[in-house]
C-alpha cells in the first residue's frame, strides 16, 4: 500500500472490496454450501473480508505525509 496517498488508496481499495464480496450476498447459490459454510468461489471471497479488516486495522497506524516513521527501539 502507498501511503503518499491513503485515502485514495484506501477509498480505491474499498471500492474494488465491495464489488469482489458482492457475490456473497447477490448470488447465495453459488457461494454458499450451507450456513455459514462456504462453496470453494465463496472461501475465495471471503478471504477479501480478511484482507479488508487488515487494511483497517493497519491504516491508523500508517504514518502521515509529515510524520517521520519511528520504530520502537530504534534511535530516531
Amino acid at each position: 500500500m502507498t501511503w503518499q496517498f491513503p485515502r485514495p488508496t484506501v477509498l480505491a481499495f474499498l471500492g474494488h472490496m465491495a464489488g469482489t464480496v458482492s457475490p456473497l450476498a447477490l448470488f447465495p447459490e453459488l457461494t454458499w454450501k450451507a450456513p455459514l459454510t462456504g462453496t470453494m468461489e465463496g472461501q475465495y471471497i471471503l478471504k477479501n473480508l480478511v484482507l479488508i479488516a487488515a487494511v483497517l486495522v493497519a491504516l491508523p497506524l500508517s504514518p502521515g505525509p509529515r510524520d517521520s516513521v519511528r520504530l520502537p527501539g530504534r534511535p530516531s
